[in-house]
């Protein structure tokens, strides 16, 4: 089909506009062979055209945003048929589509005219950009995610994306739901993803997606929570099913609490869910340990007149779940400057005003000291990763034919209740492997596995 009549999309009418993305949508949905004959580049270069002529357009009646969405969706669906394909197969690269859409994405030059104009553009500028960041994860639901989400990394995504917050806060309006949209977008590209994550820090770094966060202003309910959603990869509400799979996320909240002392509620709302996920299950808290979560939370404390009473209780109560789990030395004195009298310049140099947490932290340190509940070995190797493991030296430089090899092996019972099958789930078939997932994905029953120079050993225990 050819798509020239979408090309000036303007001059017809929305509802055939819509009948035409339509057509072109069902032949792209269509055979597998027909939507590679159909995706060129001028088929998708006039996909762009109609985004960016909807975004320009003035009625007098209310723009009908379904052009929008029905465009996006064939997008998606030509990215899907490209990624599935052959390159021999394809007229198009996944590339040029992709620098096409982060292109559009970043439109930031406004029509001359006058200001109603300007306004009326902006405004559906702010519209377009939020629909094709929701787009973004539904691009990303493929049978192969993770090649698709290497071909977004090597796509400058996250520069794009990070470019877009920032100049969102040019806008009068909007910038907060932009912003919003963007770490939604951020998180569905490293989801599940270490490598994404990693690119993530050597490319951008969390300190300045920090900076760029503050810069907007105050953050809204809706922003902190977003970061919630990042640090479990899902909805933040079910974070005690999910776990941490994120840890970097949980610093820019517990760094962004100081901040928020004339917002007493976010910041309350922030500590609480803070002190509840990672002072949760021992995976939770060991990944919060391992990411400085006690380094940051002493920092925070440092700064009682920026805490609400409430808050500093819960950063309280998390730091004695974490400390009692690991406590660095360089962190020790940190805690303990914490129980410094300050001098107070309007009295006497005599008298000295205690600390409004030394009576809390000297319990926190008792119970640290007690480690009640919490009889755990004292140095450990956390194998949860699924790559990790322990290496032992070559075995063909031990004498003799054989070796022993002894270690206590902790099974961790804190995982979520096995998902129960309900009746609209369609049942296993014959000879399929019947998998149950507790949290996030199928746990290993493996326990123990051997690699040596001539062979590979595997006990497991189910």
């Amino acid at each position: 089909m050819s798509t020239e009549s979408l090309q000036e999309s303007e001059k017809i009418p929305e509802f055939l506009t819509i009948r035409l993305v339509h057509l072109l949508g069902a032949v792209l949905s269509g055979a597998k062979g027909n939507g590679l004959l159909s995706i060129t580049p001028h088929s998708v270069e006039d996909l762009f055209c109609l985004l960016r002529a909807w975004c320009c357009q003035r009625s007098a009646e209310p723009k009908d945003p379904r052009i929008i969405r029905l465009t996006l969706q064939c997008l998606t669906v030509v990215i899907h048929i490209l990624h599935s394909s052959s390159p021999a197969e394809r007229q198009v690269e996944i590339k040029t589509v992709l620098e096409g859409y982060f292109q559009l994405l970043n439109w930031n030059r406004p029509p001359g005219g006058c200001q109603e104009d300007r306004q009326h553009w902006e405004d559906s500028l702010i519209t377009l950009q939020s629909h094709m960041l929701t787009a973004v994860p539904e691009i990303l639901q493929c049978s192969d995610r993770p090649a698709l989400q290497a071909v977004f990394l090597n796509n400058n995504c996250f520069e794009h994306i990070l470019r877009l917050v920032q100049n969102s806060k040019v806008w009068e309006r909007g910038s907060d739901r932009i912003t919003v949209h963007a770490l939604g977008v951020l998180t569905a590209i490293m989801s599940n993803s270490p490598s994404a994550k990693e690119v993530f820090k050597e490319r951008i770094g969390y300190s300045q997606l920090f900076d760029v966060l503050k810069s907007q202003g105050h953050p809204t309910k809706r922003l902190l929570q977003e970061l919630m959603d990042m640090v479990v990869e899902g909805e933040h509400a079910h974070a005690h099913l999910l776990g941490i799979s994120n840890d970097q996320p949980l610093l820019l909240l517990l760094q962004w609490l100081p901040d928020l002392w004339a917002q007493r509620d976010l910041q309350l709302l922030v500590a609480q869910w803070l002190a509840a996920v990672c002072g949760g299950p021992l995976s939770c808290r060991t990944v919060a340990v391992e990411a400085g979560m006690v380094g940051t939370l002493l920092a925070v404390l440092s700064q009682p007149q920026s805490l609400d009473r409430q808050c500093a209780d819960s950063l309280l109560g998390l730091l004695q779940d974490l400390g009692s789990l690991c406590l660095r030395p360089e962190e020790l004195k940190s805690l303990l400057r914490l129980l410094r009298s300050e001098h107070n310049e309007d009295q006497d140099n005599s008298q000295k005003e205690m600390h409004p947490y030394c009576t809390r932290i000297i319990r926190v340190l008792s119970a640290m000291a007690a480690r009640k509940g919490r009889s755990n070995a004292l140095q450990y190797f956390d194998l949860t990763p699924p790559m990790a493991g322990i290496m032992v030296p070559s075995v063909l430089r031990w004498p003799g034919s054989g070796f022993a090899f002894h270690a206590w092996l902790r099974l961790n019972v804190e995982f979520p209740p096995h998902h129960t099958s309900t009746p609209s789930d369609p049942l296993p078939g014959p000879g399929t492997i019947v998998q149950h997932h507790m949290g996030k994905g199928p746990r290993r029953k493996q326990l123990y596995r051997y690699h040596g120079a001539k062979a590979l050993k595997q006990i497991s225990h189910r």
